[in-house]
């Protein structure tokens, strides 16, 4: 996500330095305003890119190092599978994610989500399919004081609307199961039919 925020128009280590502060000022918002206990979990180990490792935790752990709060936040080490991870997720009270399966895996759970959005797939799943494009902020666009003006205020309007936010994610998660128990089905009748015309 590092890599996305704050547009073009700073380099790239510009970009990292104020996309890990920003998370890290994040992490001490929500501890000063609602006494939260944050925990950080990586959600991919590692991939190459530009010839270099790019790792989750690395990215943790820097954010962890600008906190001020420390003492309020966890990071998940280890190696955990998606549905491991998954179960991490679904006992938090809220979720903020910059990883899209991440935020899939939160808003399916029915945990009520800010999706730290870098492209258009975050709106047509986290937005249109989960119904919850009020909670998207797109990290490409803004200057660093009006993305963390955009993110607490989206914090303050989720909690405040928490429990609707759940009921609406729960009908949403309950209407996209049933359409996707309906595609073996329809690729079975595809399958046939095309049989039939050879």
């Amino acid at each position: 996500m590092k890599r996305f925020s704050f547009g073009s128009s700073i380099n790239n280590a510009d970009r990292e330095n104020k996309y890990i502060q920003l998370m890290a000022d994040i992490i001490d918002y929500l501890k000063d305003t609602f006494d939260a206990d944050v925990c950080l979990i990586p959600h991919m180990y590692g991939r190459l890119l530009s010839n270099k490792i790019e790792n989750d935790r690395d990215v943790c752990e820097q954010i962890y190092s600008k906190v001020k709060n420390k003492q309020s936040v966890a990071i998940i080490h280890g190696e955990y599978m998606p549905d491991e991870l998954k179960g991490i997720i679904g006992i938090c009270d809220m979720f903020i994610g910059c990883r899209l399966h991440a935020t899939i895996a939160s808003t399916s759970l029915g945990i009520p989500t800010i999706a730290i959005a870098y492209g258009d797939k975050y709106y047509r799943i986290i937005g249109d399919t989960m119904g919850q494009e009020e909670y998207i902020v797109d990290i490409t666009k803004s200057s660093y004081d009006e993305m963390s003006n955009e993110i607490k205020f989206k914090i303050n309007s989720l909690w405040r609307n928490r429990d609707k936010v759940k009921e609406t994610l729960t009908e949403k998660t309950k209407i996209v199961k049933e359409i996707a128990i309906s595609y073996p089905k329809l690729v079975k009748e595809l399958i046939e039919k095309s049989q039939r015309q050879v």
